[in-house]
């Protein structure tokens, strides 16, 4: 890219494919060398957590809208690792809602690099940090390689289930003998609701949770503020790094009354299509690059 005029990347987490070859560190100071290329994104906006995929980024940085997370820090000294794992047990023993912990690798999308696991406790965790080190078949798209090879971090969450909902007991065979009401730990009624944003300001939700998720237990205009109040946050502590000018979603759920960011995404952030919200968003996506290029070809002076 450096040998061209300008340059123009239109799609989120290009690192995703590269860092199959290079490993996610090597493959941001490559793109970070086009900061002061003629183009986009550049400058400060190459630094950008959701453009770059980096999940502990963007969850640092927005943390007043997200679920507690640390970070595993993998390919560390014997006595960073150590401590490391002592502080990774007392988040555990705290952050342990009855549902077992998430474990997950940024820089990747859909797990295409690293397919996420379901923890029970700390002793899990710990035999699931020393297999990523030793199994070379730890990264699915690098048969030959450790987890760690690919990776410099892992996150590790709280597991959120989904909704508890109150169902009747079944009757007996005796006859009419009265249901009583308990809680499920699990329903099939997912819990997340997927935002578009266009320029900062929510657009429409994409969701079916029903009345068990977060459309259940907050209504659609606590949701949209919810999420441009989030959007706000990763842009102002990001110094605007966060490219939120254009389309950008966010992931979110309800989980004890609040709710919580899961993810952020923009450029080409996927959204479930409809006939109203794919014209629309077509139109603002074309504007949006049209200004874009043009921009950079009049600074160019191409034009």
């Amino acid at each position: 890219m450096l040998e061209s005029d300008v340059h123009v990347i239109l799609c989120q987490g290009i690192h995703v494919n590269l860092a199959t070859l290079w490993g996610t560190t090597p493959c941001q100071m490559q793109l970070r060398r086009l900061e002061f290329h003629p183009g986009f994104p550049a400058g400060n906006t190459l630094r950008c957590p959701a453009f770059s995929g980096d999940k502990w980024g963007y969850l640092v940085a927005a943390f007043k809208h997200c679920l507690p997370t640390f970070k595993v820090v993998l390919n560390a000294s014997t006595a960073v690792a150590r401590r490391n794992l002592k502080e990774a047990k007392l988040f555990c023993d705290k952050n342990n809602f009855g549902y077992g912990l998430i474990l997950k690798a940024g820089f990747c999308q859909n797990q295409s690099n690293f397919p996420k696991r379901c923890i029970k406790d700390f002793n899990e965790l710990s035999t699931c940090i020393q297999r990523l080190h030793t199994n070379a078949a730890g990264s699915s798209n690098k048969i030959a390689l450790r987890a760690c090879d690919t990776f410099d971090y892992l996150l590790l969450q709280p597991r959120v289930a989904n909704t508890p909902i109150k169902a009747r007991a079944q009757k007996t065979k005796k006859g009419s003998k009265k249901g009583k009401t308990y809680m499920c730990t699990y329903t099939s009624a997912p819990n997340e609701s997927k935002v578009l944003l266009h320029g900062g300001v929510a657009q429409f939700a994409a969701s079916c949770s029903g009345k068990t998720g977060v459309h259940g237990q907050h209504s659609a205009a606590e949701i949209y503020r919810f999420c441009e109040e989030a959007v706000k946050e990763l842009s102002r502590n990001t110094r605007g790094a966060f490219l939120c000018d254009g389309i950008s979603r966010v992931d979110v759920f309800t989980f004890g009354g609040k709710m919580y960011v899961n993810e952020f995404e923009n450029l080409d952030a996927e959204f479930p299509s409809t006939a109203n919200n794919e014209s629309s968003g077509a139109v603002f996506l074309v504007n949006y690059y049209r200004e874009k290029i043009e921009g950079i070809l009049k600074k160019c002076n191409f034009c």
